[in-house]
């Protein structure tokens, strides 16, 4: 590339007004970058220290032009915005030369999926402290609005998202660890106490299990999914109808309850939702009545045909029309 229209004696040249400068400086802008890196690197063979010959445009001086041959005093030069990674343009700034930082794919990329999975993070961070979710929203936040100069604003950006994901990670993990011990630890609860009432049953012995749970409520009743049948009327492993099973299995940890689905719908506390049903509440209406087993599924006494079965609460027809859920414990 010939510079020399930049370093003819400008002794006898009249001075050039800054709207020529300008479109001098614009000129080199529409030089594509690659041929600049190219020109720049042909001008240093000898360079094993890096050096590279650079020309730095500058109003300054009467105009002159000047050219410095040391490509680490340029980058150290306070007048130029200058980051160099193997990337280089040229933009034009107050009539002087500035070589902008131009991130790669893989910067972009990274980037990018760090401040996806730090939104992603926020979103599901329920059970961790309101510090730790502070901290991490300021992090994706900042990401999303920092300046990117050069490879180490893009490496410093992830690194402060990691830093503040890993704890609210860490935090996340530990929160379920502890929930998956307590159902664990509920579950076995459950069943000793189911055990307990159905030993009482077997061995006639008429005792009462106290303080009972809804898993333990659950459990007792899912013993008897396919071993009875259906009895219009019937209130005992004999055989029942709807209300008859749910009055039984609550029998046996001491809580009396109609013989009727539709007196069943106004005891207890009312829960609002399907969603926001436990293990051991009761479904009823004026229709039918059953016992809820968790993830949508009951089990009620159905008819003559199919009997005790277990099955999604949405598929019980009487419930079509609508149904109350009772928690009594």
């Amino acid at each position: 590339m010939n510079f020399n229209f930049l370093s003819k004696n400008t002794k006898n040249r009249k001075p050039m007004t800054k709207s020529a400068r300008l479109k001098t400086v614009r000129a080199g802008i529409a030089i594509p970058c690659a041929f600049l890196i190219m020109s720049a690197c042909a001008s240093s063979a000898a360079g094993a220290n890096g050096d590279t010959h650079i020309l730095a445009a500058r109003d300054a001086e009467g105009n002159i032009v000047s050219r410095d041959y040391s490509r680490s005093r340029i980058l150290n030069d306070d007048s130029h915005s200058v980051t160099a990674d193997g990337n280089y343009s040229a933009t034009a700034e107050a009539a002087a030369v500035t070589v902008s930082y131009f991130p790669s794919t893989g910067e972009i990329e990274s980037l990018a999926e760090a401040i996806q999975s730090c939104t992603s993070l926020l979103q599901s961070a329920d059970s961790v402290s309101k510090d730790l979710k502070d901290k991490l929203e300021t992090a994706c936040l900042a990401a999303q609005t920092a300046q990117y100069n050069s490879a180490d604003d893009y490496a410093r950006v992830i690194a402060d998202i990691k830093n503040a994901s890993d704890p609210v990670t860490d935090a996340m993990s530990k929160a379920e660890l502890a929930a998956k011990e307590a159902a664990e630890a509920s579950r076995k609860a459950a069943q000793k106490q189911a055990a307990a009432a159905a030993d009482s049953i077997q061995n006639n012995s008429g005792t009462i299990i106290s303080d009972p749970t809804g898993d333990a409520i659950a459990e007792l009743a899912s013993r008897y999914a396919g071993k009875v049948p259906y009895v219009s009327g019937g209130a005992d492993t004999n055989g029942w109808d709807c209300s008859g099973m749910v009055m039984w299995v609550f029998a046996q940890f001491g809580i009396s309850l109609p013989h009727y689905s539709g007196a069943m719908a106004s005891m207890g506390e009312e829960v609002s939702s399907l969603s926001k049903a436990q293990s051991g509440d009761i479904i009823c209406n004026n229709a039918h009545a059953a016992i809820y087993l968790g993830n949508g599924l009951c089990i009620n006494a159905m008819n003559p045909s199919m009997g005790t079965r277990i099955v999604p609460v949405s598929a019980i027809n009487t419930f079509a029309d609508g149904y109350s859920i009772r928690r009594m414990i």
